[in-house]
């Protein structure tokens, strides 16, 4: 996979999940999606079709306030470690993760330690990439991919999966990439899934980037087939779509701000450095459904 298509991919699919909204932005139509209800953690585990996650191993980087590792709790997966400089994120870490222990900084955190690990994630800063900053990539201060770079290459985890906004579609994402393959990883084609795409009413778009350990089973370069694990675009009712029409007619106009949060005041922070857990399971859904497969098929 060279650098040029892996970007190219990205693109074709964050262009192919992207319509007019209501108010004539150029953004995903939520109301062409189906609503899943990801809050059964029966129907959760019934549709992992035989895989076995829960002797996976996980450490979590960039964590804020958890969502990798409630996607990964709900797969029976255990997280062995945080890593997370916020002091506010980390009291909600240990409130909701008692005993799992936090690293304060990622540039002091050792790979080594957790050499041999299944899964290492992380929505590693957006500020470098994002539409709305300076974009200065590799240039500014919190551009801290190498760190995962390195951490990865330290304890050569099975999986690794990576979540950033969608202007890193088009600044830093071949690095990304190209630093991956030359670790010995194969990379799927880049994924640009919303929140809308698990029933959340807002849009959220996000890039998400996955990994293999090229040694280890799966040799395709289709390391996930999207298609048999992760949610298909559908139309909803028509009464979900009056709802999503009504709740994005309401939204005020500042970014990151949303009604219907309760104390958004103190839970912004919070919202601001959490990725979505319903489309993660999903996501890793699909991971172990293909590893499992690749294993036991002839």
């Amino acid at each position: 996979m060279t650098r040029r298509s892996s970007a190219s991919s990205a693109r074709r699919k964050g262009a192919a999940r992207r319509s007019k909204s209501p108010n004539g932005s150029n953004a995903p139509d939520c109301r062409q999606r189906t609503p899943m209800m990801c809050d059964q953690t029966v129907a959760r585990n019934e549709r992992m079709d035989g895989s076995s996650p829960s002797t996976c191993s996980h450490l979590d980087l960039f964590s804020g306030i958890g969502g990798f590792a409630l996607a990964a709790k709900w797969h029976g997966m255990k997280t062995v470690a945080f890593c997370e400089i916020d002091p506010w994120a980390r009291r909600v870490l240990n409130k909701n993760f008692p005993g799992v222990p936090i690293h304060e900084d990622v540039k002091q955190l050792s790979g080594k330690q957790y050499e041999g690990i299944d899964l290492i994630t992380g929505g590693y800063p957006c500020q470098p990439f994002s539409l709305s900053g300076e974009r200065r990539g590799a240039e500014d201060d919190r551009h801290l991919w190498p760190e995962v770079r390195r951490i990865t290459a330290e304890a050569r985890p099975r999986w690794v999966l990576c979540e950033n906004v969608i202007g890193h579609v088009t600044l830093g994402l071949d690095e990304v990439l190209d630093d991956l393959e030359s670790l010995g990883y194969t990379c799927a084609p880049p994924v640009v899934l919303p929140a809308c795409a698990v029933g959340k009413w807002h849009r959220r778009d996000r890039v998400w980037i996955i990994a293999h350990d090229s040694s280890q089973h799966l040799q395709k370069p289709e390391v996930v087939d999207a298609k048999t694990q992760l949610p298909e675009p559908g139309r909803v009712s028509d009464e979900a779509r009056l709802r999503v029409a009504e709740w994005e007619a309401d939204q005020p106009s500042m970014v990151g701000v949303a009604h219907g949060i309760p104390h958004w005041v103190d839970r912004a922070r919070g919202t601001g450095n959490a990725i979505v857990p319903e489309l993660a399971y999903e996501i890793l859904s699909a991971m172990f459904y293909c590893e499992n497969k690749e294993i036991t098929q002839p």
